[in-house]
């Protein structure tokens, strides 16, 4: 049944009055009772995408011819609108609420379920986010003097994080949902402060790393090391810095003394090396001479390079380049954001059939029998990309492109396992895997290339754009002949291992070094248990939690319901078939045993609340507030980092 009448004449009429403010270039601000021209936009701009909400609701009815026209109108108005603020964005900046007003109307709109009828608006959502995030001011103009501005927006959302430190912590799920609820907060704060981008700085903090999290996870607020870092750790002080606050050179002569071994103002005794172990271990790397070698750093490189493709983990910066060992050629910010869905269905596809890279098997037979799937599934992924890639069809080229891009983060997942294993593989079959990487990145760039050639040789292709795909092309022909003599040197070159270069990693506590400092000054550590199933190590830096999916139970506790589900099914199972052969139990006793005791240690750490002193944290300043909330939610993430394992992305 079609719309009534008279609501589709008022949307209608909305559609008229945005086109003549356009026809007007928007000066009748006035007039419409706007104190700037910068508001007014944003104000039509919001009504806009709440007339195409409304229109939206109609469109699955029948007989909406009259809608659908409606609709297509709206959504043409939403390109002038990113094309006006882009051309006029030096003018509209001037206006103080302008930009944080647009972003949020942005937000609104890319939170509507509607957005999936046309890919267009999905486009212009993106472009908009890339547009404000190029206008937002540096994080320099947040601050007066030695403060953050004051904004009740801001203020709000920190009186609603001190709320949660009265939320439940009984289960493991109430501390997950506390974490997933700071997380949200915090970016709602930098949102307040009007520098929303700002959160992105924390992904710098490694949090996962005793060696390298800031000190205010675990030192006193009333110690030196809180303030200035400790032993090469950041502390606040780094954190303002990160946040365009002033340091005075004092505080930055003493942050670079905090850094050195010797600032330590305790006496430290240091366990004497084993006279098998005089030496600190090396890493664990793979080389061949002549040839490249690989580390476990150039692993992580290579994986955060991968997700930054498919803002994967809400990573969106590519690594430098001087950290990746054979970089591919960067990929069009379109292509890549258009193949997000995808490439991120590709990313969880291979986490759930092998391993998350930041929680790798320990056990060195699942790492065999890892590395024997992948070893079969490579080539299945090389034959499909090239099948694909010889085709001529605009799908088949993105089928191949999204084969190469699974291709290469399963070689990655494969030089991990290879690198990590105990005792090392041998060294030919190293140099064999890093010659078969090199033929997996050529056919990434050969994939990519077809895709643009083809682009290219389009008769509707401009000059300009001919010579902008190729110079994409270019560089990824440069990486292939470079890459293809590098595999002709290591295959043709005699083997020699260089044994000098392949240490052991030592990955056990125990065989660590040591330093031991006094009881009373010793900051409290999370405890690692030998029953974890995961080695809690984020080499990836930056934490950002997904919700869950509402729904999952109506019980008070998941956890002990599906374990009660579990017990009972194999009870029935076992009255029907009798008891599995060897003697046991179908109930798998061991993980709820490990799932029972993950859930006490985690509930006692919450039960703490904050780090040592947290209740003396002052709250005097706005930058005072944002860093009360930095602490707590970076301590909630430590103390839950095993439900991270299972509850992030």
């Amino acid at each position: 049944m079609a719309s009534d009448p008279a609501e589709l004449s008022r949307w209608a009429e909305q559609l008229d009055q945005i086109e003549a403010a356009f026809a007007d270039d928007f000066g009748d601000y006035e007039a419409s009772g706007s104190k700037s021209l910068a508001r007014f936009v944003v104000s039509l701009y919001t009504r806009l995408t709440d007339t195409l909400r409304l229109i939206s609701r109609e469109l699955h009815k029948a007989d909406t011819e009259k809608e659908n026209t409606l609709f297509d109108r709206g959504v043409g108005m939403l390109k002038r609108f990113y094309d006006y603020i882009r051309e006029n964005s030096e003018y509209l900046i001037t206006d103080r609420k302008f930009l944080y007003k647009l972003r949020d109307s942005v937000l609104d709109l890319a939170g509507q379920p509607w957005i999936s009828f046309r890919i267009d608006i999905r486009n212009h959502i993106r472009k908009m986010n890339v547009l404000t995030g190029d206008l937002e001011p540096p994080v320099q103009s947040a601050w007066d003097g030695d403060d953050l501005i004051y904004h009740k927006r801001f203020q709000r959302v920190y009186e609603k994080f001190i709320g949660l430190d009265e939320a439940a912590r009984n289960t493991d799920e109430d501390c997950w949902r506390l974490m997933f609820r700071s997380q949200q907060c915090l970016i709602e704060a930098f949102g307040g402060l009007r520098i929303p981008l700002a959160v992105i700085k924390l992904q710098a903090y490694d949090l996962f790393d005793e060696k390298k999290r800031p000190t205010y996870i675990d030192f006193s607020c009333t110690s030196d090391e809180f303030l200035y870092g400790h032993l090469g750790r950041p502390g606040v002080l780094d954190l303002r810095e990160k946040l365009g606050g002033p340091i005075n050179e004092d505080q930055k002569a003493t942050m670079e003394r905090a850094k050195r071994p010797e600032s330590h103002s305790l006496p430290q005794r240091r366990r004497p090396a084993s006279p098998s172990r005089a030496e600190p271990p090396a890493q664990k790397r793979a080389r061949t001479d002549p040839g490249y070698k690989m580390t476990m750093e150039d692993v992580d490189a290579d994986i955060r390079d991968i997700y930054s493709d498919a803002v994967f983990m809400n990573i969106h910066e590519r690594p430098s380049l001087d950290t990746l060992v054979t970089p591919t050629t960067e990929n069009r910010a379109e292509t890549l954001a258009s193949y997000q869905d995808e490439l991120t269905k590709r990313i969880r596809l291979y986490r759930r059939l092998y391993f998350s890279p930041e929680f790798p098997p320990r056990a060195q037979a699942l790492r065999d029998e890892l590395l024997h799937q992948m070893d079969e599934e490579i080539p299945l992924l090389r034959a499909e990309a090239k099948a694909a890639s010889a085709s001529k069809a605009s799908a088949k080229l993105k089928e191949a492109r999204l084969a190469v891009y699974a291709l290469k983060f399963l070689r990655t997942l494969h030089m991990h396992l290879l690198l990590s294993s105990t005792p090392r593989v041998p060294d030919e079959r190293l140099r064999q895997a890093l010659i078969d990487r090199l033929s997996d990145w050529i056919l990434y760039e050969q994939v990519w290339n077809a895709a643009d050639a083809k682009a290219r040789a389009a008769t509707r292709t401009t000059t300009a754009k001919k010579t902008w795909f190729g110079g994409f092309i270019n560089a990824r022909n440069t990486n292939i002949e470079k890459w293809t003599d590098l595999q002709t040197q290591m295959r043709d070159a005699p083997f020699a291992a260089q044994e000098e270069e392949v240490e052991e990693e030592v990955v056990q506590a125990e065989e660590e070094e040591e330093v031991e400092e006094e009881p009373q000054q010793q900051p409290e550590q999370p405890k690692k248990t030998k029953e974890s199933p995961f080695r809690i190590v984020t080499r990836l830096r930056g934490v950002y939690l997904l919700p869950r999916k509402p729904g999952r139970t109506v019980y008070y506790n998941e956890r002990l319901e599906l374990q009660h589900e579990d017990r009972r099914r194999a009870l029935a199972k076992e009255r029907a078939l009798g008891p599995p052969l060897g003697g046991g139990s179908w109930v798998n006793e061991t993980q709820w045993k490990w799932e029972n005791e993950r859930n006490d240690r985690i509930v006692k750490n919450f039960a703490k609340r904050g780090p040592p002193d947290f209740d003396q944290l002052s709250d005097e300043t706005v930058f005072d507030r944002l860093v009360y909330m930095i602490v707590i939610t970076h301590w909630r993430y430590v103390q839950g980092m095993e439900l991270i394992s299972t509850k992030a992305v």
